[in-house]
């Protein structure tokens, strides 16, 4: 059993003095227009004929790695003659050199969140890792504050693919509409 990610670069700026809502937006946006879920990224990394474009497709070494597992439980649903006997950890060895500087691992067990954080601890002091996690759940918490106020987060381009709008156009339509561009995130 096995899953396909794709791995490519995308550069998340933290939403700053903006609201949750308008930066979740813009982070919805800025995902969904990635080509192709980034695929064509690791065709010309790994199998481009031209070293130049292969090199300067290098992951950053100070980059981070998100990757979203998913919910674990449905990789063996309950009942089947397998289960897990352990939630799923991503194990290497101490030696083992880490190709981004944080590698975040979320996937959802039990119904519950969770975030996996591997690093150099000879590079970045448990202390300092610990600070970015916690500004990571308070980003988590806003979102979550968010959804349960039962405001609905602006609606993005993106959310209407048949429509062919783009933000501008939606923001217009939500205008005449009497109304900002709301909708579900």
């Amino acid at each position: 059993m096995g899953w396909f990610t794709s791995i490519y670069p995308v550069n998340v700026e933290p939403p700053g003095g903006r609201d949750v809502a308008t930066w979740l937006r813009g982070l919805k946006e800025l995902l969904r227009d990635v080509p192709q879920g980034g695929v064509g990224y690791g065709v010309l990394r790994y199998l481009s004929a031209d070293s130049t474009i292969r090199e300067s497709l290098q992951a950053p070494a100070d980059g981070t790695l998100f990757n979203y597992l998913g919910e674990i439980e449905r990789l063996v649903p309950a009942g089947e003659t397998f289960a897990m006997v352990r939630p799923l950890a991503l194990v290497c060895h101490p030696q083992a050199v880490q190709r981004y500087r944080f590698e975040v691992n979320a996937m959802v067990v039990d119904g519950r969140l969770q975030l996996d954080w591997s690093y150099d601890a000879n590079r970045d002091p448990h202390s300092e890792v610990e600070k970015l996690a916690s500004t990571q759940l308070e980003h988590l918490t806003s979102l979550i504050m968010l959804c349960q106020s039962g405001e609905t987060a602006p609606a993005a381009a993106s959310d209407f693919p048949l429509a062919d709008l783009g933000k501008k156009d939606l923001d217009k339509l939500a205008a005449l509409l009497g109304g900002g561009a709301q909708g579900k995130s």
